[in-house]
């Protein structure tokens, strides 16, 4: 029994060999309905030079940390002394009355060398500072220059860095 191989255009292929991209039809597969892992497969032209290669999830994930500058890893707002459910990387905050606003991450840090800006809502004269962070949370103090310690509502926070 003899098999017949048809491209895209319904045509019979009489040959095998290269696959034009355009013979390729992906939109009748099946959806991958789950997250992609690093162990799925996809396909790359290894530097577009002809030669098609499997390449992981794991790698393409590598080659995107090493590539882009910048990525937070962990962001979020608290307003009102709640933490938005628009975050990412933490786990909670806790204000005191003092003006002191403390995050914990969802995961620990490879170190405390990492970034975080955070910011106090907008007024006149008010500032935020940092102190020294650690691998498991960080804690911002909020002032207004005219009476001390400030109970702020609102704040925005962002960090960057290795997640261990």
């Amino acid at each position: 029994m003899g098999w017949t191989f048809y491209n895209a255009s319904g045509e019979a292929l009489t040959s095998f060999g290269p696959v034009a991209l355009t013979d390729l039809d992906i939109d009748g597969g099946t959806a991958i309905g789950e997250a992609i892992v690093g162990a799925d497969l996809f396909i790359a032209d290894n530097g577009a030079g002809g030669t098609n290669v499997k390449v992981t999830g794991t790698e393409i994930a590598n080659f995107i940390a090493g590539n882009v500058p910048a990525v937070a890893k962990a962001y979020g707002t608290i307003e009102g002394g709640t933490l938005q459910s628009n975050s990412l990387g933490i786990t909670d905050g806790c204000l005191d009355s003092t003006g002191v606003y403390t995050v914990a991450w969802n995961f620990t840090w490879a170190n405390a060398n990492y970034a975080v800006m955070m910011t106090v809502q907008a007024g006149a004269n008010r500032t935020c500072t940092i102190d020294e962070p650690t691998t498991t949370q960080v804690t911002a103090k909020t002032y207004i220059a005219s009476s001390g310690a400030l109970d702020s509502n609102n704040y925005h926070i962002v960090a960057f860095g290795d997640p261990s």
